[in-house]
């Protein structure tokens, strides 16, 4: 937990958020054999598969060299590699295999978990409908769109503790959800919104993912020390980031600033979870209650209460100016 106070919160908070309507599907044992089929018959040809892969596979050359001299390749022929590759694949099969039933097993305890975790910051709701769908997808460990959730089992395979992971991403993505509620921004639509409604929707999104990370007291620090950040410096990087965007004025700029700053849970998850850590030390759980749900309408406000009410904001009055556009 990275900060003292949560516990504090869970100590004097029962649970009033109810989660219990989402349904858990699991994807089914057809979709997964055909899933890794695929994935395996892209190693079948070795120099194809090598000329393909050749640039991500020099990019990586350090690494794979010392993988045959720990033994784990025998060399760094086009064969050897994908002979690995293939016995990965049916290791990862076999879990998601033994993966599904433990899901099905025990959802109703991952629902409940999820839901007392927003109970601690958030008042009472009911989400009346969605679903969270175990299946094997790319594009991120868990996603939301709507009131669907989407988490990918591929990775929860290799997760530390598979069910505090899925844990941790039903309450990031259900808060998002109770967050968004109302919310009229569609990312189909960023190319024709107006500039200042783009820059409203970041500063809105940096509140909701930092809050989310907090609240569903996700490890950001251990994520990106593990990529192999200094943490300390990259908070300083990410609120300068954060201070750039408030000052620029181009669109075109503003629209990469939307595609970067957010991937891998990067600079805005960072900026936005260092302020809502600092606001919960100083303000206390009560205030800071109070202040998530000013933020659900007017993020901004979350902003200026870190620069003018914690010790040492990394933002400046000045920042502050920029926030209403």
């Amino acid at each position: 937990m990275e900060n003292p106070r949560l516990q504090q919160v869970e100590n004097v908070r029962e649970q009033t958020v109810d989660l219990s309507r989402l349904t858990v599907h699991v994807v089914g044992e057809k979709t997964l054999n055909t899933y890794y089929e695929k994935k395996a018959a892209k190693t079948m040809d070795p120099e194809k598969w090598y000329k393909k892969n050749h640039r991500a596979l020099e990019n990586e050359k350090i690494f794979l060299e010392k993988m045959v001299t720990d033994g784990i390749l025998s060399d760094l022929k086009p064969e050897s590699l994908c002979r690995f590759i293939q016995g990965k694949i049916e290791t990862e099969k076999a879990d998601v295999k033994r993966l599904r039933i433990a899901i099905r097993q025990r959802s109703p305890e991952m629902l409940n978990a999820a839901a007392s975790r927003l109970s601690e910051f958030i008042p009472p709701w009911n989400l009346d409908e969605g679903t969270v769908n175990f299946t094997l997808d790319d594009r991120a460990d868990f996603r939301v769109d709507g009131t669907k959730i989407t988490a990918d089992m591929g990775r929860l395979t290799r997760a530390k503790d598979w069910f505090e992971t899925t844990v941790e991403g039903i309450a990031h993505e259900s808060f998002h959800i109770w967050m968004q509620e109302g919310d009229g921004w569609s990312d189909a639509e960023q190319e024709s919104a107006p500039l200042s409604a783009l820059i409203n929707h970041i500063i809105f999104r940096t509140v909701d993912e930092g809050l989310a990370v907090l609240i569903s007291r996700q490890k950001l620090k251990e994520h990106h020390e593990k990529a192999g950040r200094n943490y300390s410096a990259y908070i300083e990087e990410s609120f300068q980031a954060f201070r750039d965007f408030l000052h620029q004025s181009k669109r075109e700029i503003v629209n990469e600033i939307y595609v970067e700053a957010f991937e891998n849970m990067g600079h805005f998850y960072v900026v936005g979870n260092e302020m809502a850590k600092a606001l919960l030390d100083t303000l206390g759980g009560n205030e800071f209650r109070a202040l998530i749900q000013t933020a659900r309408q007017d993020p901004a406000k979350l902003i200026e209460r870190y620069i003018t009410s914690t010790p040492k904001p990394k933002l400046t009055t000045e920042d502050m100016t920029f926030l209403k556009r």
